[in-house]
């Protein structure tokens, strides 16, 4: 990666951090949950220990393959839920898919555990064309991928 692209992604980083700590420390004993579930519409609940391991992937995500489904698709909920309420934004696919676009990405590139979930549900959501702040998709996946990501991003999509 390009010194300007690290740079961007560390700013990023950093904001993520100290949006998703205060957003949860003025919250901790209410963590959303999802009114709507997968195709079935029905999620199974996630565990009491929600909070600690929200606090854990706020951190980085070295603990995401120990996390349960129901858990790792509730926390992925919160942070949408985290974004919508600090920033306005819109995020439309489903928890489940952001969980499952995380397994792949960390699968894929081992490196990424060094990002919070909320970094990495952002940079997932831009990629998916699906982060609605009001700024235009292209200008956006370009500020937060960086130019080489963001070609490489437009080719998987077929926008090239």
């Amino acid at each position: 990666m390009k010194g300007k692209t690290l740079i961007g992604l560390g700013i990023l980083l950093l904001v993520t951090n100290a949006m998703t700590a205060a957003y949860f420390s003025s919250r901790s004993a209410a963590i959303p949950q999802s009114e709507s579930g997968g195709a079935s519409g029905v999620r199974p609940p996630a565990s009491e220990n929600l909070p600690a391991i929200l606090q854990q992937l706020n951190n980085n995500l070295e603990t995401w393959d120990s996390v349960g489904q129901a858990d790792r698709v509730a926390a992925v909920d919160a942070i949408v839920k985290l974004f919508q309420a600090r920033e306005n934004v819109a995020i439309l696919n489903s928890p489940e898919f952001y969980s499952q676009r995380i397994d792949e990405y960390l699968a894929g590139n081992p490196t990424m555990r060094s990002l919070t979930l909320p970094t990495l549900v952002k940079i997932a959501s831009v990629m998916e064309y699906d982060f609605y702040n009001g700024q235009n998709k292209d200008d956006l996946a370009k500020q937060v991928l960086g130019d080489q990501l963001y070609e490489q991003n437009r080719r998987r999509l077929g926008l090239t």
